[in-house]
């Protein structure tokens, strides 16, 4: 009660206007610029975000006009070497930006990937590496089932409409005409299989292996490529026979 008198006494009016001091108007940004801090910390911490270099943070909206904001914000970060910034219009920022993006994608030249992308397929099974439980043997081998392999490496920059990592993929024998080819994405820099922890399926697509030629296997391979920049994920199978299958994946 005294403290609600006291501010009664500080509020007044003084040449026709209503006149608050700073210090009350400071209180009243305090709950929510904490709020924004605890979030900001939140994201930094989380795994999602743990390990992506973070060159900057940029502050948009109405309460990036605010200085007493921004000071709090650039006082948070600053002892972990993050700089706030802020463009010149930030209540209109995320507007224009979704405008011109809509209007022109290609103002984006690069993108940070947030996971790791690539195929789930056999490979030679490595004691070291791979779960026991995913090995099998098959011709007198040991080989490693749902291994995930790397196309692209989660903090990886890659540029925007440029297909990129093609990487051969093979029939298990030689009468084999056609698989799937099942897309995951991983919140690790280096999964080992894709049941494992933070690994998601992304989506499938259906490849021929060349018919014309029947050995040897090598020479039926299938190359698969990515291609990121945009609102979704593509993915390219080229045969050696110059077939090529395309397909959007969403994630």
């Amino acid at each position: 009660m005294k403290q609600d008198h006291m501010r009664e006494k500080d509020i007044k009016f003084a040449s026709s206007r209503l006149s608050i001091p700073i210090k009350i108007i400071h209180e009243m940004f305090d709950e929510g610029v904490q709020e924004i801090l605890n979030f900001t910390n939140k994201i930094i911490v989380s795994h999602k975000v743990k390990g992506l270099p973070i060159t900057a943070v940029i502050a948009v909206g109405g309460f990036a006009m605010s200085s007493y904001v921004m000071k709090a914000l650039r006082q948070e970060l600053g002892g972990k070497n993050i700089p706030v910034v802020r463009p010149q219009i930030t209540e209109l920022a995320l507007l224009l930006g979704a405008v011109l993006f809509g209007q022109q994608e290609d103002i984006i030249t690069s993108r940070i990937m947030p996971y790791t992308y690539g195929v789930s397929c056999t490979m030679a099974f490595n004691a070291a590496r791979h779960s026991a439980e995913h090995r099998f043997e098959d011709g007198g081998r040991l080989w490693a089932n749902n291994s995930f392999r790397k196309h692209v490496t989660r903090g990886q920059a890659v540029k925007r409409g440029e297909w990129i990592v093609d990487k051969d993929y093979f029939p298990e024998c030689d009468d084999q005409t056609s698989a799937t080819i099942y897309v995951f994405a991983s919140d690790k820099t280096d999964p080992i299989h894709t049941t494992d922890e933070g690994c998601q399926f992304v989506g499938q697509f259906d490849v021929e292996f060349p018919r014309t030629v029947a050995k040897p296997i090598a020479r039926k391979a299938v190359t698969v490529a990515m291609r990121f920049g945009g609102t979704e994920l593509e993915v390219k199978a080229t045969s050696n026979d110059g077939k090529t299958c395309k397909k959007k994946l969403k994630f």
